[in-house]
């Protein structure tokens, strides 16, 4: 199912600009969400990546700065459930890199400020658990 939405994405992205601009952003914000959902399942992100950048593209300047504001909230949203899964397969005892693989993952795509609120919230998960223990 997300392969064939990242292929309507892809395609509906390579429309002329000028046509459905009103459904651009929505687009972007969709193709978004697909390309932090690809990092949160292990999923190759080559296609979401490309998806992604070709619907930006599209958006119109004066919807630039709501899609910027989707992408902080996403990513950051994204971080949250790394740092989750992450603590979580550390307290069961088992192996993380793939957690932490997806947390760095993630992390590489912040803006600063969200990287800094990510940290944020990772030490926080960190005290929370040494705390409980």
């Amino acid at each position: 199912m997300k392969k064939l939405l990242l292929l309507v994405v892809l395609f509906i992205s390579l429309i002329p600009r000028g046509y459905a601009l009103d459904s651009a952003l929505e687009k972007a914000k969709l193709a978004i969400q697909a390309y932090f959902d690809a990092i949160l399942t292990h999923e190759s992100t080559l296609s979401p990546n490309i998806a992604m950048s070709m619907a930006v593209e599209a958006v119109e300047e004066k919807d630039r700065q709501a899609l910027q504001d989707h992408y902080d909230q996403i990513s950051l949203s994204a971080a949250r459930q790394a740092i989750d899964a992450y603590a979580k397969v550390l307290s069961e005892g088992k192996d993380a890199s793939a957690e932490a693989d997806t947390m760095h993952q993630i992390e590489d795509a912040l803006s600063p400020e969200n990287r800094q609120e990510a940290e944020f919230y990772y030490k926080q998960k960190s005290i929370n658990a040494a705390g409980s223990k």
